[in-house]
């Protein structure tokens, strides 16, 4: 009981904003899972670890989690938390530019028994970044509007947990309904700003920025840049730096258009949102500049889950235990290292401590 409790406490945190305190509890939870076997400890530690990578932008690791925790609840097909985890593993393998791996995924969780309980309305919404994905708008729309129907049936209608609002305003703008697009751009705001987390009014932010254009869009956008910096939402800070690029360049500020791009594609890439990275790359060729490389050597280089890896690499981990605690498998641990070895210039672990001794040590 108490895990539980503790699982859904770090839930909390998270959708709260408060990802630095949640992230230490995750960690504990992983410890108590590793010092005494419980796998309930285990099944939240990666549930949560899950959810919080994706809202942090570490999409590698979003991944990872993911599917070691559909794993560990493979033998529990009725288990509400397989739609907590499957969300938000489905959203990072589409940003991954992983769309058909993540199609399988949706048919996990038993869809009919979901129906009648909340966690269901995160596998409406993922499944819209889904349709989304594949450029169908209209099924897009269908589960984003199911999706709050539920969400306020269930008196859960928070834009800090679902951003159904946002998104669904961005799907009536591509359809031609400028009207429906700001009315619930402006909704979802509303209720942001009352709520009051960051992460939560900057994706609101750039939603109403964007069905109004001009110079009030701009400043809308351009705040929700600083307040997704200040969140920490690296992936959602990225898409807010593109849509204010568009929109600088819309208005004949070409020099700034393309900085605000390229900060977007350098982003992008660091979190291993292909599909958005594509995206930025695109806008930065129409806007006239040369994209830049990126560094792919340093600590500046690794990714942040390898910066992760590295780091307990450095503190004298073996890769099985490094798994045990990441959650992940062993070899996607053997991939990090080789990457990072690479990115470091070092043959091997004895040289890590020195390499990554700039790295804070609480990653």
């Amino acid at each position: 009981m108490m895990i539980t409790v503790a699982g859904l406490a770090v839930q909390a945190l998270t959708w709260c904003g408060q990802d630095e305190e949640a992230a230490v509890f995750i960690d504990r939870l992983a410890a108590h899972a590793q010092r005494d076997g419980e796998p309930q400890a285990r099944i939240w530690a990666s549930l949560n670890r899950t959810e919080h990578a994706w809202r942090t932008g570490d999409l590698h690791t979003a991944i990872d989690t993911g599917r070691t925790c559909l794993e560990l609840l493979s033998s529990s097909r009725g288990d509400n938390r397989l739609a907590l985890v499957t969300a938000p593993l489905v959203r990072a393998l589409v940003e991954c530019d992983q769309a058909d791996q993540a199609v399988p995924l949706l048919a996990v969780p038993d869809g009919n028994r979901l129906d009648g309980v909340w966690h269901g309305s995160h596998l409406l919404e993922a499944r819209a970044r889904l349709s989304l994905a594949h450029g169908h708008l209209e099924d897009a729309l269908a589960d984003l509007l199911a999706c709050g129907r539920r969400q306020t049936e269930w008196r859960r209608d928070n834009p800090a947990v679902l951003a159904w609002r946002s998104q669904a305003a961005l799907v009536h703008l591509a359809m031609g309904d400028h009207a429906s697009a700001q009315r619930l751009a402006e909704e979802e705001l509303h209720q942001a700003r009352a709520f009051g987390t960051p992460r939560a009014v900057g994706i609101s932010l750039r939603a109403a920025g964007l069905t109004v254009r001009g110079g009030r869009g701009q400043r809308l956008v351009e705040e929700s840049v600083g307040l997704l910096d200040e969140a920490g939402a690296t992936l959602e800070q990225a898409r807010s730096l593109i849509d204010l690029a568009t929109l600088r360049f819309e208005s004949g500020h070409i020099r700034l258009a393309r900085e605000l791009a390229r900060r977007s594609l350098q982003l992008a890439q660091y979190c291993g949102a292909t599909a958005l990275s594509n995206r930025a790359l695109d806008r930065l060729r129409t806007f006239g500049g040369r994209p830049r490389s990126l560094r792919t050597v340093g600590i500046q280089a690794l990714t942040e889950s390898e910066r992760r890896v590295v780091v307990l690499a450095a503190q004298g981990l073996t890769n099985r235990e490094i798994a045990q605690e990441r959650f992940i498998t062993q070899r996607t641990v053997e991939n990090h290292l080789t990457s990072s070895f690479r990115k470091l210039n070092i043959t091997g672990r004895r040289q890590l401590p020195e390499a990554v001794r700039s790295l804070d040590v609480r990653l």
